[in-house]
């Protein structure tokens, strides 16, 4: 909503062409999409439990972040300077959120005592994972908008959120072998005799 605001507002980017408030219409039709209907697939999946939620805050919001740093360097100073607020407020919030939920969701199953298995959350992992990647564009791509529009190319950004979410995945299995070390330790000791 705040970069709808940013690029809405300002008369000198919603100023009419041709007729046309291109900005302000485009932004509608984009607020107007249903599931099925965007042009990105993590935007066309309906969460089927909060596993979902968990896995889409913790890796397509991840995307998120990344677009709104690499836009903090957006040439349309309005738009860049709002960036940092959306990455620090709300896409940190999320980030936190989906990848506590993640863990816990990992740990519950390796103590069964959740609703979801472990081969339930790598398929849900499978599922979004390459929906983030795609989120970038192409890997060929993003020079021609590199330092006007954002820091990095599309490969490049790919390569550092590939690294990023290898290491929340290493965290999550962590997470996993810790709470197994704990409910071993916890273990009364029963002697053979």
């Amino acid at each position: 909503m705040q970069m709808a605001g940013v690029l809405t507002l300002d008369e000198t980017f919603d100023r009419p062409r041709w007729g046309r408030h291109w900005a302000t219409e485009t932004l509608e039709e984009l607020f107007a999409m249903k599931p099925g209907e965007h042009v990105l697939d993590a935007f066309n999946i309906e969460f089927k439990s909060l596993m979902d939620s968990a896995t889409f805050m913790s890796f397509i919001d991840r995307v998120g972040k990344f677009q709104l740093e690499m836009q903090h360097h957006f040439l349309y100073g309005p738009m860049a300077v709002s960036m940092p607020w959306m990455r620090f407020l709300e896409e940190s919030y999320h980030l936190a959120a989906g990848e506590t939920l993640m863990k816990a969701i990992a740990v519950a199953a390796i103590l069964e005592g959740g609703n979801f298995g472990i081969e339930d959350l790598q398929k849900t992992l499978n599922m979004w994972y390459p929906r983030g990647l795609e989120m970038f564009g192409s890997e060929l791509g993003g020079g021609l908008v590199k330092g006007v529009f954002k820091t990095l190319t599309n490969g490049e950004a790919q390569a550092v959120y590939i690294e990023e979410v290898r290491g929340k995945v290493k965290d999550v299995n962590l997470a996993m072998i810790q709470a197994k070390g704990r409910c071993t330790r916890q273990r009364p000791f029963r002697s053979g005799s």
